[in-house]
């Protein structure tokens, strides 16, 4: 939305390179690709509504009223040691460069011990390309996705990872 109008990102026919990609108003696109537009819409599950302006509340100046409770701090974030820092694998600090992916994981994971009761499922598990590394794509339970190294997750989440390759076996008749 830009000034209340609905942009449609268009790429281009004939003009491959993401850099040519442009937003266009949707009026604008309904004169020669109507149909594309509503096909668009459909698939969507129909035409998104535009924002409600919100209104901003003024914040009072005085002191906040006794009966509020205050609120406690929350605590600092801990620096990790140099020895957390250097059994991180080379494969981990790439991944963590490639957090700007195009796709919908990243490297996010929980900070801790045991993520059993986080994960919701592993949904599959690839071999990093160029390696022998294997790489599990776990979605968690607060809805993110992540890739996860898989020796990681054998230590991390063994059940959901049996759960995973029982899922997966095929039993031959005879």
């Amino acid at each position: 939305m830009w000034q209340g109008d609905l942009l449609l990102q268009v790429k281009w026919q004939g003009y491959d390179d993401p850099a040519d990609l442009t937003l266009e108003p949707e009026e604008n696109l309904l004169e020669g690709a109507k149909e594309i537009v509503e096909e668009y819409f459909r698939i969507l599950g129909g035409r998104p509504e535009k924002p409600q302006p919100q209104t901003k509340k003024r914040k009072s100046i005085g002191r906040p009223p006794k009966s509020a409770p205050e609120k406690t701090p929350e605590p600092k974030r801990r620096r990790k040691s140099r020895a957390e820092t250097a059994t991180e694998s080379p494969e981990k600090e790439k991944e963590k460069a490639d957090e700007g992916e195009s796709d919908d994981t990243s490297t996010w994971v929980p900070s801790s011990r045991n993520w059993e009761k986080e994960v919701d499922t592993v949904e599959t598990i690839i071999r990093q390309p160029g390696t022998s590394n294997l790489l599990a794509f776990i979605s968690w339970k607060n809805g993110k996705k992540s890739k996860v190294n898989i020796e990681m997750c054998y230590d991390k989440c063994p059940k959901k990872m049996l759960q995973f390759y029982e899922s997966h076996l095929v039993f031959k008749e005879g």
